[in-house]
């Protein structure tokens, strides 16, 4: 048997994989879960796909209909030569090695966070931006879990998101670049 990536309905594919495993098809669906409704009495948790739109069963070719014809499934993605693209197993492992039983992948994707995770370490010089009141003074990074980051200036201890750091600065003057918090 070999592995398909599936396209499935915007937003359905925790649906389809529930309705694919209830077919007896076996399916790799990766997904990270998130809080959303945070500032809400709605709070929950749920199923964000790691590969929006995108579920990947283990069939014969011949079951591939039965896969189509499946709720929440769009169709199965082809190759170039217009046949089912059979993803290799490789791949398939490599997504296997990022989950656990459930699927659940415990990394964020970058593109999950806005502006994308700061990967900055303990001890980093960093120059506070413009918009800033400390704005061009230099602080050194004494915490990052890759969502916030503390730096400190003397006694100060200033926390900001990490989506509000901007890129890293390039001066001609030399390696005094850092980036700008």
């Amino acid at each position: 048997m070999d592995w398909y990536a599936i396209f499935t309905e915007p937003s359905k594919e925790r649906y389809a994989n529930e309705q694919l495993k209830a077919r007896k098809f076996t399916t790799l669906f990766p997904h990270v879960l998130e809080w959303v409704g945070l500032k809400t009495p709605m709070a929950r948790l749920v199923h964000k796909a790691y590969y929006p739109r995108y579920l990947f069963v283990q069939t014969e070719m011949i079951c591939l209909a039965q896969v189509k014809d499946c709720p929440g499934v769009t169709s199965i993605v082809r190759s170039t030569d217009r046949m089912p693209f059979k993803v290799p197993l490789e791949a398939i492992q490599a997504v296997q090695d990022k989950t656990d039983v459930l699927g659940t992948v415990h990394e964020i994707p970058a593109s999950r966070v806005k502006g994308g995770l700061y990967r900055g370490h303990r001890g980093d010089k960093v120059r506070f931006a413009e918009n800033n009141p400390l704005w061009n003074l230099v602080a050194t990074i004494a915490d990052v879990d890759g969502y916030t980051l503390t730096a400190t200036l003397g006694m100060l201890k200033v926390k900001c998101r990490t989506d509000k750091i901007a890129e890293m600065e390039s001066r001609a003057d030399g390696p005094s670049a850092m980036p700008r918090i």
